[in-house]
């Protein structure tokens, strides 16, 4: 027992500096420093929300939407000139919307690896996922608010992804200043 541990040592000095050369030739990351990965509170809680809001578009577009309340509650808001009751529309809508969940399903995605990779010293990679996380919901929750008339999700989905793009930009700006 007291040989294996030596060479279980020398082992990890070995991967310790391999990785530690990584680093050096730009290949690994390097740890941020608190200052260097900072996020505002509120860019957080706007991005979390942001993230949260296309997780429950999935839990209600895959799972819940063939209860009443659910496919009423959007049915009514896209304002289809049909003589099909909301139950048959949502029939035959059913797929579209299973589909649309899991597009907002990877779009939360994107986002929770932006932050993974924020917190595990890929910044930029992070940021930009983050941002294409917003701008995507910006451009979602526009087209909503121009072609139907769920005026309050599409608020909910574009406003606060539209705040947090601004402050990414400025905090970014401010960055490469210094």
């Amino acid at each position: 027992m007291g040989q294996g541990q030596p060479t279980q040592s020398r082992a990890s000095n070995s991967l310790l500096q391999g990785a530690e050369a990584e680093v050096a030739a730009g290949i690994l990351p390097t740890a941020l420093s608190d200052q260097e990965n900072r996020m505002s509170r509120f860019l957080r809680f706007l991005v979390v929300f942001v993230i949260f809001f296309h997780l429950v578009a999935f839990i209600g577009e895959v799972f819940l939407w063939m209860y009443p309340s659910v496919h009423e509650f959007s049915l009514k808001r896209l304002d289809v000139p049909v003589d099909v009751g909301l139950y048959e529309q949502a029939l035959i809508l059913k797929t579209l919307f299973v589909n649309q969940g899991f597009y907002n399903l990877f779009v939360a995605c994107g986002g929770i690896l932006g932050f993974w990779m924020r917190v595990n010293g890929f910044k930029q990679s992070g940021d930009v996922l983050l941002a294409y996380m917003c701008l995507f919901a910006v451009g979602a929750g526009v087209v909503l608010l121009f072609t139907t008339r769920a005026y309050i999700p599409g608020v909910l989905q574009s406003l606060p992804a539209l705040i947090a793009l601004m402050l990414m930009y400025r905090n970014s700006s401010s960055e490469s200043d210094v």
